[in-house]
């Protein structure tokens, strides 16, 4: 699908209702804006200024340490074009979870893919095999836990004809988590079996994944156990000599991730593959606690810019039924609501041209329906009346953009510069 064929139109929510349905490419020239009387909310924004600084921020963090590669997790917003600018700005490639993200990416045109996930089933091992076979520039790194699966896997690489090895990851798990082996001697017998296999499958290294751990002790904690591991399979030369790779990283503690696998890495010739997703967007909720906790704890980096959030759903007041009540015209349907609520910080009244700040704590979403927001308003809250438009920053993006076919891409006075497409 060439990129010129992305296209939004009438049947998308939050599409003007007075436009026909036109390339993506198109709405940089239509001159639209959050004041057009032309919008139906709630509409999604992304902030032009807030994702090239974002871009520009996750660069600055890893040049600190040489040897670490971008790899970011597409979940988040399946979005190629901005899949586009990850890439452009430096990534290696990009992390995915399922056959149909993986068949987005590859319908346009990504070459690298880190699946964050088993690779089991007929379905998604043929699509990979024949994906493998079809394009020889192709490269797809998978998690592997469980021996049994190199079976599987060797009789669809003979029934496809697969000249070259799938190639894995070893996952280091945790003790009542998701998959992966549940101790480092588990990771590293099944290391030795992958290693040993034969031609259908080739180890690349080890995986793993601390996003689950609540707090930076048990971050530190699993890593030396992931550290341990990874020091295992180099000395036992189970992968190709610089050749190896490592992969960790959620969102919250990558600083830990980049301090520890980092330097194991430098040590034997190896490379580390960051995940993080959310970076692109930040936002309002627990990744901009996550980044407090992480600046405290990293007063060294000396990096002029700072993760911003970039998503805001914008709504209209339907009702002040009460003086401390106002109800807004989104709901659990449009936002994330599974961390924090959602976080009102801008508004206008139709017929003006400006957007009015916000103060914190004045303006509070206390519950969400399907499609209502219940904001309690405090003494020194706006007078909002209804048709007013309020838009609100979230929190946990992944669940946000998985609500919307397409997002605005606003600059900070409003202007809608450009669109982009979804497609979860």
């Amino acid at each position: 699908m060439a990129w010129d064929e992305l296209r939004i139109g009438p049947d998308l929510k939050g599409f003007p209702s007075d436009a026909s349905a036109l390339p993506v490419s198109a709405v940089a020239g239509l001159g639209w804006s959050l004041f057009d009387t032309r919008f139906p909310f709630p509409l999604l924004t992304l902030e032009a200024e807030a994702l090239e600084r974002n871009l520009a921020w996750m660069q600055a963090v890893l040049a600190r340490y040489p040897g670490v590669l971008l790899c970011p997790h597409g979940k988040t917003t399946m979005a190629p074009q901005l899949f586009r600018r990850q890439v452009e700005e430096g990534a290696w490639g990009l992390t995915l979870s399922n056959v149909h993200q993986v068949r987005v990416a590859r319908r346009f045109g990504f070459r690298r893919i880190l699946w964050a996930n088993p690779l089991v089933g007929p379905s998604a091992v043929r699509f990979v095999a024949e994906e493998l076979a079809r394009d020889p520039d192709f490269e797809l790194l998978f998690l592997i836990d469980d021996v049994r699966s190199l079976d599987e896997l060797a009789a669809v690489a003979r029934d496809v004809g697969l000249a070259r090895p799938f190639t894995a990851l070893v996952e280091l798990g945790l003790e009542g988590a998701r998959s992966g082996c549940r101790s480092v001697e588990a990771a590293l017998d099944l290391a030795r079996q992958v290693a040993a296999a034969g031609p259908a499958v080739r180890l690349a290294g080890i995986e793993g994944f601390e996003g689950l751990l609540g707090e930076a002790t048990e971050v530190e904690a699993y890593l030396e156990r992931f550290v341990a591991l990874a020091e295992r399979v180099f000395e036992e030369g189970l992968v190709a000599p610089g050749r190896g790779l490592l992969s960790a990283g959620g969102s919250a503690f990558y600083d830990l991730v980049l301090e520890r696998t980092s330097a194991v890495a430098r040590k034997h010739g190896a490379r580390v593959l960051l995940r993080s997703g959310c970076y692109l967007t930040h936002d309002d909720g627990i990744y901009a606690e996550a980044w407090a906790r992480l600046r405290a704890r990293r007063a060294d980096w000396a990096i002029e810019t700072e993760p911003e959030p970039a998503l805001e759903v914008w709504s209209e007041v339907l009702s002040r039924p009460e003086p401390s009540r106002a109800v807004l015209s989104f709901g659990k349907r449009d936002a994330s609501f599974d961390c924090r609520p959602p976080v009102p910080k801008h508004w206008f009244r139709p017929g003006e041209r400006a957007l009015r700040a916000i103060e914190p704590d004045v303006a509070r979403v206390v519950a969400l329906n399907d499609q209502h927001a219940w904001v309690e308003l405090g003494p020194t809250a706006p007078d909002w009346r209804p048709g007013d438009r309020v838009g609100c920053g979230i929190s946990h993006p992944c669940l946000t953009f998985d609500k919307w076919d397409w997002a605005a891409v606003v600059d900070r006075a409003g202007m809608i510069v450009d669109a982009v497409r979804t497609f979860f």
